[in-house]
């Protein structure tokens, strides 16, 4: 009998085309990333029952939740399925123990085992001293343990988390998220993330599946992701640039021709159609072109400049758009604004290509 969650899904709404086929073991968390609009929140959704797909199925412990062939299609309230939203969703008029309670209440547990129920999860997570408070009364950190106190207190069989941390300060989020992810490592229920942030998914997901225009582009781990991602999204996740290219066949120095960039690689493995990587550290920008020792300079234009603690990321458009990484001084030096003429330069055996 199949463990933990398998789902495929079809789903046309507007300009959304949902086609996804999910699996999450016992104990695994897998977060759902991609751009706004992809269908991660839609994925949620319908593995909750909250929106019937076009097309699916959906199981949970080897449990049948929803086939659409089969004309099955359980309600939200028998899929035991636990969704935490974005904004916690919790009753304002009820206190943070009877907001708890609700859950085993509404599957039938009497009233004053509810409420043991609820003031232990509520101790467990911190905030028992807050049980008889109202929402209103709550810090978000609060909010948020309460709101999860309120989803495992309902013993699901699966966890669906919609951004939990977007209400969350800062300091606050960071807080949260070693509480969450020492917790979900001892409930070892199949866990399903969706995350904007990439600090939450990779610190809190054992394996990232990317959703690109409602199908699944890439899926892995966060060292996977990174070895080989196969777009744009999947770039900018691993912090890298990446183009898709053609490569020359031979051996030694050899072009790699991506759209409106022209490299030099070293790629004896590859020949034809592939991508090329690099860092954003392994650019460097200067003034005049660099022949000597970059073996790839592009001249172009500061597009964009995003100050970090302890550098600058720049977005230069030199016939395909790339990032580079520099000193403050470098950036200082170069007095890099927007608009400015540069140069954009890459050692060959910097750049990864793969097929």
């Amino acid at each position: 009998m199949p463990e933990g969650l398998e789902a495929a899904i079809r789903l046309r709404r507007g300009a959304l085309d949902l086609a996804a086929a999910i699996r999450v073991s016992p104990g695994e968390t897998l977060a759902l990333v991609g751009p706004s609009g992809a269908g991660k929140s839609t994925c949620l959704a319908v593995l909750a029952g909250l929106l019937p797909p076009d097309e699916g199925r959906v199981s949970v412990d080897g449990a049948v939740w929803l086939d659409t062939r089969a004309g099955l299609d359980l309600p939200p309230e028998r899929r035991r399925a636990g969704l935490l939203f974005q904004d916690y969703a919790l009753f304002p008029h009820l206190t943070a123990r009877e907001n708890v309670a609700y859950g085993p209440r509404a599957r039938g547990t009497p009233a004053e085992t509810a409420r043991e129920r609820a003031g232990a999860w509520l101790r467990r997570l911190g905030v028992g001293a807050d049980a008889d408070r109202r929402p209103a009364a709550l810090s978000g950190g609060q909010r948020q343990r309460v709101a999860l106190a309120r989803t495992l207190a309902a013993e699901p069989r699966l966890l669906l988390l919609d951004e939990p941390f977007a209400s969350l300060d800062v300091r606050t989020r960071s807080v949260v998220r070693g509480e969450l992810r020492a917790l979900l490592e001892e409930a070892r229920l199949p866990v399903v993330l969706v995350a904007h942030d990439p600090v939450d998914a990779f610190a809190l997901a054992h394996r990232v599946a990317v959703l690109e225009e409602g199908r699944v582009t890439q899926e892995g781990t966060h060292a996977e992701l990174a070895a080989a991602p196969r777009t744009p999204f999947v770039a900018d996740l691993a912090g890298l640039n990446v183009y898709p290219v053609v490569v020359d066949a031979g051996h030694g120095l050899k072009a790699a021709r991506a759209e409106g960039l022209e490299l030099h690689v070293l790629a004896d493995d590859v020949s034809g159609a592939g991508f090329a990587a690099f860092a954003p550290a392994d650019v460097l920008l200067s003034a005049a072109p660099l022949t000597a020792s970059a073996r790839n300079s592009w001249g172009g234009h500061v597009r964009a400049l995003l100050p970090l603690p302890d550098r600058v990321r720049v977005t230069v458009e030199a016939g395909a758009t790339l990032t580079a990484e520099v000193t403050r001084e470098a950036a200082a030096t170069l007095a890099l604004a927007p608009g400015r003429p540069v140069w954009a330069s890459v050692k060959a055996t910097s750049i990864r290509v793969y097929a």
